[in-house]
């Protein structure tokens, strides 16, 4: 479920980022990876809480397939041997019908996996914007705030582009960076502290 959450980070950090790398002013330049940022043991504590609670409301899901994957392969695996069985004894007990039905099992549950798998995915992206969304947008508020705290002028994100199956570690622009220009963990200290504080109650009106 990790990808859903790489591209709810991509979407809101775009466009900050965007306008960082043209900033025209001069001064402090900074480098950051979203990536790290709903990290279980580095993250920001209420993103990296409320992506767990998305994945236990998924889990009974999760584990569904996991079962009819499981289901599948057992499946596949008795076909072989079905298949090996009448390759080795055509006139015995194990023949073409058999073997015909074992592999319409199999497509069906295949099919049924593909569709509940889809619906899954479309579902848990959903409820991951949903749930994490609004605390992106602190995020983003909260780098702009800390940006400016610390001067920095121009903010890089450090994350790799260009990720595929074959080369998933993807692209980076980045040839050398200094470790002081990498402002990741300060600024998710940062929010941790932020978001941990407690809410300034707002001055009554006497009456």
């Amino acid at each position: 479920m990790k990808t859903f959450r790489l591209i709810v980070v991509s979407a809101v950090f775009t466009t900050i980022f965007a306008l960082s790398a043209f900033a025209q002013a001069t001064g402090k330049v900074g480098i950051i990876n979203p990536s790290f940022f709903d990290d279980e043991k580095q993250g920001i504590t209420k993103l990296v809480a409320a992506t767990a609670t998305v994945e236990n409301e998924f889990k009974p899901r999760i584990t569904e397939l996991q079962t009819m994957k499981d289901k599948m392969a057992a499946i596949s695996k008795d076909g072989q041997a079905m298949v090996d069985a009448y390759q080795k004894t055509p006139n015995g007990p194990i023949g073409p019908a058999q073997i015909q039905a074992k592999n319409d099992e199999l497509e069906k549950l295949q099919t049924e996996y593909k569709r509940k798998q889809e619906d899954l995915s479309n579902a848990y992206g959903r409820r991951l914007q949903q749930v994490t969304g609004p605390i992106y947008d602190d995020v983003r508020k909260t780098l702009s705030e800390y940006t400016k705290q610390k001067g920095i002028s121009i903010l890089l994100d450090a994350r790799p582009f260009g990720q595929t199956q074959e080369n998933p570690d993807g692209v980076s622009i980045f040839l050398y960076v200094d470790e002081k220009s990498d402002v990741t963990p300060d600024f998710i200290a940062f929010c941790n502290a932020k978001f941990a504080a407690p809410a300034t109650p707002k001055p009554t009106t006497p009456k």
